[in-house]
């Protein structure tokens, strides 16, 4: 199950290329946040599965605790990126695209297979291994991150629905991670018996940690000012009845 997990991942190289390739002009947010949001499901991604790896090989040697059921967990959250990437070629090849539908189908796969997730890994506990502890925490991460790839791909950031959904998404996976930093840091000093001068050096981690899903947040905050300063369009049914005029 691991080498499912590498192949899905190393799809998320073709899905960049082609969507740098394809993606029409003058839907810049909207690229951005198809780049930025499969970059960090990768860099995310990677790092998990390098955990998973490492748990696995080293309990390897016992059979009793089950330790290759977390590359099953794995792979099976990470299976969501070719299903998000056959949504979104669906939506460029229909003569209509269905973007939000199709957005709403992906949230729902990807929120179901998060939920599975956690219930085999609660099922799966051998009493030698708790693995509902190490698999919460990756479906908390994995599961906004890709929900803002398939937002990436599917919606636009130029409608309403679609800004609202971007920076819901986002927003979210925002306060997944300082929620998960908060608990860890709660975590490291229960087992310390305190606050210590040593929880500091873990302060630069935090920061990128904080830094890396606060990017788009700041990116669409940025839009939003600049769209402040611009005259408010005019509604549709006025222009349409406008265009009937002329």
């Amino acid at each position: 199950m691991y080498i499912v997990s590498v192949l899905c991942l190393l799809l998320l190289v073709p899905y960049l290329v082609v969507g740098l390739a394809f993606m029409p002009k003058g839907k810049g947010k909207q690229l951005f946040n198809m780049v930025y949001s499969a970059l960090a499901l990768g860099g995310v991604g990677g790092l998990l599965y390098v955990f998973c790896r490492q748990y696995v090989n080293d309990y390897k040697g016992y059979a009793q605790v089950g330790a290759e059921r977390l590359d099953v967990m794995l792979g099976a959250l990470l299976l969501m990126i070719p299903v998000i990437i056959l949504l979104v070629i669906v939506n460029m090849v229909l003569k209509k695209p269905r973007g939000m539908l199709l957005f709403c189908i992906a949230a729902g796969l990807v929120l179901a297979d998060g939920v599975g997730v956690c219930v085999y890994a609660w099922l799966a506990d051998t009493g030698y291994a708790a693995f509902l502890p190490m698999a919460l925490p990756a479906a908390l991460l994995l599961v906004p991150l890709l929900w803002a790839l398939a937002a990436g791909g599917l919606l636009p950031f130029e409608g309403k629905a679609g800004r609202a959904v971007h920076w819901s998404v986002q927003t979210l996976l925002f306060l997944m991670v300082a929620g998960l930093m908060g608990y860890g840091a709660y975590t490291l000093q229960a087992l310390l018996g305190g606050w210590n001068a040593s929880l500091f050096r873990f302060a630069p981690i935090a920061l990128v940690g904080l830094i890396i899903p606060g990017v788009p947040l700041f990116v669409f905050f940025y839009d939003m000012v600049k769209r402040s300063d611009r005259p408010a369009r005019t509604p549709r049914r006025q222009r349409k009845k406008e265009a009937r005029a002329k």
